[in-house]
């Protein structure tokens, strides 16, 4: 298992997150399989700050919550707007987007 984590990390060039997936899904796996499970230890992923919305994101995330029906839906998505530098844009966005919306 070590051996695979160090190639998912320099061969495969895999991000904390997804070597960490991958050894959870072959821990998961090895703890039903065998009598012993496999230890292996993770890398903590890194903090990353949230990101602020560009301008285009801003409008795009106005425009969604204007295209809402209901007033109050509207009204929740004009106080989010301010902290929209505090959560990610998909979060943010999400209630307002339509199933068929593929999100461009």
């Amino acid at each position: 298992m070590r051996d695979y984590k160090t190639h998912l990390k320099t061969v495969a060039k895999r991000k904390v997150n997804a070597v960490h997936a991958h050894l959870a899904a072959l821990g998961h796996f090895f703890t039903h399989r065998g009598p012993d499970p496999v230890q292996v230890r993770r890398d903590t992923p890194p903090n990353l700050a949230p990101q602020a919305l560009d301008a285009r994101r801003e409008k795009r995330f106005l425009r969604a919550v204007e295209m809402h029906r209901l007033a109050r839906d509207r009204a929740l998505g004009r106080l989010l707007f301010p902290a929209a530098g505090r959560i990610t844009f998909d979060d943010l966005i999400a209630p307002w987007r339509r199933p068929t919306d593929p999100g461009k």
